[in-house]
């Protein structure tokens, strides 16, 4: 499942297209996306679905907190293919009961989420599509209690869909396109009081989160281990994983926003919860924007130079405000006192041009901005020196 992200603020601007991200992520990386999509610190932002089950994606709001979606496609992503059935079954009742109450045009977050929660609720019969086939199913059971007391010659002349569309409407059920769905006589709970968001899995929880096997024990389930982590979350993870240490194992996966590459399997934990306990002790979310685009700047896909560039922040000069080269090449014309909205420009090159001007000035554009080495030198604590690598030849 699929969002894209656009800031209210410039969803009109030159060379803006919002920031697409696949759901269900970290926190870390919704907080990443809000800025490579350049919203403001409590910025108003609206959302396009894509990739959606359709009965959901055509109901949700537009203006749904990103936190609240990852929640919701989180929960969807771990249905199995009758649990979606019920859960489309719910949504749809929850719909027919809105509609019927004259509420307002969209489902709430904190309904959908909490009733993603309570398919034990609902009771689900495959094959069922309509009344004509509860209808029938209902004559050949013997279902309703009316029907039980009627002779054989009478129930052949009863009409299937009549007693289906009988059934249905007493039981407050509904079709999907593969059963019928009805409310069963299971208490719902309320998960989500529509502030505390439930919690997620260790998957996607840290800064950066790691899948770890035990290569001395295959037979032992994999573990998440979200970093930065204590000495007694580590303990508590090698003891699921019936390992010694950290070197009897080996990642097989790598999630956050801090490594924007896979790692090699075999890195080392410690150099990695360093590297995650540095970024979370970012003072703002400035820093951890800088971070990224320095990562971007230099190509990094090495634990060794994100360790080093992490420490060394200080050495490069960072402008967040501009997201499209377009929009650099807007801002430069219009410091020189021209008017880019004369039509003159309506078939202008503004993102030949910001790309153009860009490499005059020896900054480079990434997700998160402008940026660029200055001439504050650089700590190496674990790589060697080495040539610079620029994106532009």
């Amino acid at each position: 499942m699929r969002v894209v992200v656009y800031a209210d603020d410039l969803i009109k601007k030159q060379g803006y297209w919002g920031v697409e991200l696949s759901l269900p992520v970290a926190k870390e990386e919704i907080e990443d996306a809000l800025q490579r999509a350049r919203v403001p610190g409590h910025g108003s932002y609206h959302l396009e679905y894509l990739d959606w089950p359709e009965f959901l994606g055509k109901r949700l709001s537009e203006y749904c907190t990103l936190e609240e979606i990852n929640v919701l496609a989180y929960r969807i992503s771990q249905m199995n293919f009758q649990q979606l059935e019920i859960y489309e079954g719910a949504v749809e009742l929850l719909w027919e009961k809105m509609m019927e109450d004259g509420s307002h045009y969209w489902m709430t977050e904190k309904s959908l989420i909490n009733h993603s929660y309570n398919l034990n609720c609902y009771d689900f019969y495959p094959g069922i599509l309509c009344d004509a086939d509860l209808g029938k199913v209902c004559i050949e059971g013997g279902i309703l209690e009316l029907i039980n007391s009627l002779p054989d010659e009478t129930l052949e002349l009863l009409d299937p869909e009549k007693v289906g569309r009988y059934l249905r409407e007493k039981d407050g059920g509904t079709y999907t396109h593969k059963g019928y769905v009805l409310r069963n006589t299971e208490e719902f709970q309320e998960v989500f009081d529509g502030r505390n968001l439930p919690e997620m899995p260790a998957e996607l929880q840290g800064t950066i989160s790691l899948q770890l096997v035990n290569c001395l024990h295959p037979e032992a389930a994999s573990v998440w281990l979200a970093l930065p982590a204590k000495q007694d979350e580590m303990m508590r993870a090698l003891e699921s994983l019936k390992a010694e240490s950290f070197d009897d194992c080996v990642i097989v996966e790598n999630r956050g926003t801090a490594l924007a590459f896979p790692l090699a399997g075999d890195e080392d934990i410690g150099k990695l919860n360093l590297l995650a306990e540095r970024i979370k002790s970012f003072s703002d979310s400035r820093m951890r924007e800088k971070y990224r685009a320095a990562m971007e700047l230099e190509l990094c896909s090495d634990l060794d130079l994100a360790l080093d560039i992490v420490a060394n922040l200080n050495c490069y000069d960072f402008d967040p405000e501009l997201y499209s080269l377009a929009s650099y090449a807007e801002y430069v014309l219009k410091e020189l006192g021209i008017d880019t909205q004369d039509p003159a420009f309506s078939s202008f090159d503004f993102q030949g041009y910001g790309e153009r001007k860009m490499k005059e000035v020896g900054y480079v554009f990434t997700a998160y901005g402008l940026i660029s080495r200055n001439e504050q030198p650089f700590q190496r604590e674990y790589t060697e020196e080495r040539q610079s690598i620029s994106l532009y030849p």
